[in-house]
């Protein structure tokens, strides 16, 4: 079951990364920061998956993308403040987002 979770988790945070990183690509970040973005949410995925710490999924996956979002989000002050506050959003909508498709559509919960 771990490994089932693990994978959800990480494909989930692959994929939110992607989109992300489209999203932010229109807004004029540059080819690091996308990279971040795309590894980032992966990781975050896969921390996600192998976490163990017991709390509601509801409450896991926001408070795990938000300490995973972090690194990503301080370089975007580069841009401007605002530049932050979307990345560290988008990190905690997309951890609550990846323990929502993992933990109740795939049912692959925390053991």
């Amino acid at each position: 079951m771990l490994f089932k979770r693990t994978l959800i988790a990480t494909i989930m945070g692959l994929l939110t990364g992607l989109f992300c990183a489209w999203g932010s690509a229109r807004m004029g970040f540059g080819f690091w920061i996308l990279a971040s973005i795309v590894a980032s949410r992966t990781v975050a995925g896969f921390a996600i998956g192998i976490s163990r710490w017991k709390m509601p999924w509801w409450l896991h996956g926001p408070i795990m993308g938000a300490i995973f979002g972090l690194p990503i989000s301080l370089p975007a002050f580069s841009t401007g403040p605002n530049g932050f506050y979307l990345l560290m959003g988008a990190s905690i909508v997309y951890g609550f987002i990846i323990e929502l498709v993992t933990s109740l559509i795939f049912r692959a919960k925390q053991k």
